[in-house]
């Protein structure tokens, strides 16, 4: 382990020596995290964010190093989250963002461990920006294909190309559209459909998966907008198969 400080002090004084100790934390196979991302410390109970999983919240007893096991399904549905990019305790709780669908949770540990949505910031709280715009990069891509699918796939699951296991719901049918873009022009969870009838619902290597809600207009050859988030947008504007035009 190596620690670093940020103190601008350059003295021999500043030095100081810190005692570390270690422990590791017993896991059972619901517990076997892929890529950790987030830790935080709610005594006793560690929570640990992870990035490559089909679950995205893996708990621990911090003072018995038992596997608690894994919470949070990842998915667009609506008991599910995506990507989680904050995790926090305050004021005696845990709470755990997810930038996707820009919701603010609370893991509550009480009879039993839940996950209880607390605000949705893009409906329940709105902020003012008067001086700027959420639209100076805006996304477009053409649907490709079409269809009204089941929402649940047939077959079995296994890992996808970037050792994700993904989670779906069973909706009944939906409005399937695939757009010809996907995770080597855009990080998805970092997309926002200008048309809110639109949902996201995964990406492969070169498209993206979309559920049309209430569709009226779209088809074949029907162009789709998105605003971006700064991940998506770097990866646009790296990306030689994404065409950058510029308005005045």
């Amino acid at each position: 382990l190596v620690l670093f400080s940020c103190s601008t002090d350059n003295t021999q004084d500043s030095q100081r020596t810190i005692d570390c100790t270690h422990r590791i934390l017993v896991h059972s196979d619901s517990c076997i995290l892929g890529q950790p991302f987030l830790i935080a410390l709610s005594d006793p109970i560690l929570t640990v964010v992870d990035q490559n999983n089909e679950k995205m919240l893996y708990l621990f007893n911090a003072v018995s190093g038992k596997a608690l096991g894994g919470y949070v399904n990842r998915g667009q549905g609506p008991d599910e989250y995506y990507s989680i990019s904050a995790l926090r305790n305050w004021k005696n709780g845990l709470f755990f963002y997810d930038i996707n669908k820009r919701v603010l949770a609370e893991i509550q540990f009480k009879d039993s461990i839940s996950v209880v949505p607390k605000f949705n910031l893009g409906k329940d709280v709105h902020f003012s920006f008067a001086p700027l715009n959420d639209d100076a990069f805006i996304l477009e891509a053409e649907i490709i294909e079409f269809y009204n699918k089941p929402s649940f796939p047939i077959g079995t699951r296994c890992v996808d190309a970037f050792g994700r296991v993904n989670e779906y719901i069973d909706r009944g049918k939906m409005n399937r559209a695939i757009v010809a873009i996907g995770r080597q022009d855009i990080e998805e969870s970092m997309l926002t459909c200008v048309d809110d009838n639109i949902e996201i619902i995964g990406a492969s290597s070169d498209h993206l998966i979309l559920n049309i809600k209430n569709n009226t207009e779209y088809k074949v050859g029907s162009i789709v907008k998105f605003k971006l988030e700064y991940g998506s947008l770097l990866r646009c504007f790296t990306s030689k198969y994404v065409k950058k035009k510029f308005i005045d």
